[in-house]
């Protein structure tokens, strides 16, 4: 049963180090498609987030 645990833990944990390698390779090459997709993230999900908390006493001004 741990064994099981550990292999999910760490598969997940090599995903996770995947995607952020992907993630700093597309920046620092500025490749198109790479660029695309994290600009395609950022405003599905980064934007929502913002607007959600913008002008909130939790959130201080730029």
């Amino acid at each position: 049963m741990w064994t099981g645990i550990l292999w999910a833990v760490v598969g997940l944990l090599v995903v996770v180090l995947a995607g952020f390698l992907a993630l700093v390779v597309s920046m620092r090459t500025k490749n198109r498609r790479g660029l695309g997709i994290i600009r395609r993230f950022g405003k599905r999900f980064g934007r929502s987030i913002e607007l959600r908390t913008a002008g909130s006493p939790e959130r201080p001004p730029r």
